[in-house]
């Protein structure tokens, strides 16, 4: 479980701009500025775009807008800041900006929101986005559950799913659209909802968690990605799909996402080989349980520097 400080709280509204505060309700929570949960040494900085720190200044001056969109291995849970894969890439091209817009939990629809207010909101123009992927991307926003403690006195979020509706159409559900009547104002309306969650909850990680991740639809799955690409050219930005690690569930069974026949874009393969980013000198702390360190942050880097070097012809006096 995520932990508190990640849900969506008025106290954040204060620090992030407007647009940002509108996703962290849709999408249910951001990321709070502070001591990382893995290694509490590591002090995070959150812009108030709600970008991590990615370089020295916020403000880059380029001919070349990338926003990278993910999850904790984006943001890079226990992971200084200039080590992670995004900092790395802003140093090896001093004319391109990539921003670092991974929220740890996040699973594809939110990253869809995400995605679709960088295109709307008008603030920046990006040239291309990149939604990086991990391997249980593909349940966590498959069937309703919650995220947090739904004990009374609690916080927890719903967390926004996809699913088709009974005309087999792809639908998505964000916090907004799960809302219950007067679920603020009656203390056993509350009562009712968190109950449901933590039924709802406990399916989930009994039938849909990781471990049991074959069960998951990889044509919802796919939707969902392609609505990002639909998105994508729409607005007439580039987009691509980088895969970060490899996909299976414990049984082995669990299709590696660049294997995923239904989806339309273009896909990297930014995979460590023979599995070596489990290994704990690849792990925060070493401890195998732990995010990827900067070793894994390094290596994505420089294999995204080989597609994008051969996709874009920037001449960019990389150091």
């Amino acid at each position: 479980m995520a932990k508190e400080r990640y849900f969506y709280r008025r106290l954040y509204s204060l620090f992030y701009k407007d647009e940002v505060d509108f996703i962290m309700q849709k999408t249910g929570w951001g990321v709070a500025p502070g001591p990382d949960e893995e290694d509490p040494s590591i002090k995070r900085v959150v812009w108030m775009s709600g970008m991590r720190e990615c370089r020295p200044n916020e403000e880059k001056k380029s001919k070349f807008k990338v926003a990278i969109i993910g999850c904790s291995y984006t943001f890079g849970t226990g992971v200084e800041a200039y080590d992670t894969m995004v900092w790395r890439l802003n140093e090896m091209y001093p004319d391109v900006a990539f921003d670092n817009y991974g929220c740890p939990g996040y699973g594809p629809v939110q990253m869809s929101a995400r995605m679709k207010n960088l295109l709307e909101s008008g603030s920046k123009k990006y040239d291309l986005i990149c939604c990086n992927l991990v391997g249980d991307h593909m349940v966590r926003n498959y069937k309703p559950r919650a995220q947090g403690s739904t004990s009374i006195g609690q916080i927890y979020s719903p967390v926004p799913y996809a699913e088709y509706d009974l005309f087999g159409n792809y639908r998505e559900y964000f916090v907004e659209d799960l809302k219950w009547p007067a679920q603020s104002n009656l203390l056993i309306m509350d009562c009712l909802k968190r109950c449901y969650y933590a039924y709802k909850t406990s399916i989930y990680e009994e039938k849909y968690s990781l471990e049991c991740g074959s069960r998951a639809d990889p044509k919802l799955y796919a939707d969902c990605i392609n609505k990002m690409y639909g998105l994508s050219l729409r607005s007439n930005t580039d987009f691509v799909i980088n895969v970060l690690d490899e996909s299976k569930d414990k049984a082995g069974k669990y299709k590696n996402l660049i294997d995923n026949q239904y989806i339309k874009c273009e896909v990297i393969n930014l995979i460590m080989p023979g599995n070596e980013f489990m290994k704990p000198y690849n792990r925060v702390l070493n401890n195998p349980k732990f995010h990827p360190n900067k070793n894994v942050h390094k290596f994505w880097a420089e294999e995204f520097s080989k597609w994008f070097d051969k996709r874009y012809k920037l001449n960019d006096n990389r150091l």
